[in-house]
């Protein structure tokens, strides 16, 4: 009886401590990948204004026309208005009407008239990203359990 109540208190310790340490990795992980979408986020930002952002701009126009070729509206942040407008010239792109009234890091939202939208901003495009970085970096990371045994 008295090795049994042990056991029993033994294996709740090691529970707690079980569980201490897989909130403590969840914290641990959860601020790696915090960091690394902050990063990432501003190495996006940073083409702004390169050279290379022109045809990523371009890229991230021509999803949208896939997805919503009916759009009518191009939503863009001020200072990406008159890039996207020359794009769109260059392209002889004339059924959209450039609204630089969108505050991103980057990209574009395109809009129909029957309310339809699709965003293809670099913020939409990191939290679409961020579920699946999440995703990886918990299958990534084995129970702690396995890690202890």
């Amino acid at each position: 009886a008295r090795d049994a109540a042990a056991r029993r208190r033994r294996d709740r310790i090691v529970n707690r401590v079980r569980l201490a340490a897989d909130r403590e990795l969840r914290a641990v992980g959860e601020s790696v990948l915090q960091d690394a979408i902050a990063a990432a986020q501003g190495r996006i930002a940073a083409l702004r204004g390169t050279p290379r952002y022109a045809s990523l701009l371009w890229q991230l126009v021509d999803e949208c026309f896939a997805v919503l070729p009916d759009a009518r509206i191009v939503e863009t942040d001020p200072r990406d208005a008159e890039l996207v407008q020359q794009l769109l010239e260059e392209q002889r792109v004339h059924h959209l009407t450039v609204d630089g009234s969108l505050a991103t890091g980057g990209g574009v939202v395109f809009a129909a008239r029957d309310g339809r939208r699709v965003d293809n901003t670099i913020e939409a495009r990191v939290r679409r990203g961020e579920r699946y970085l999440r995703q990886i970096a918990v299958e990534s990371i084995p129970p702690l359990r396995e890690r202890i045994q």
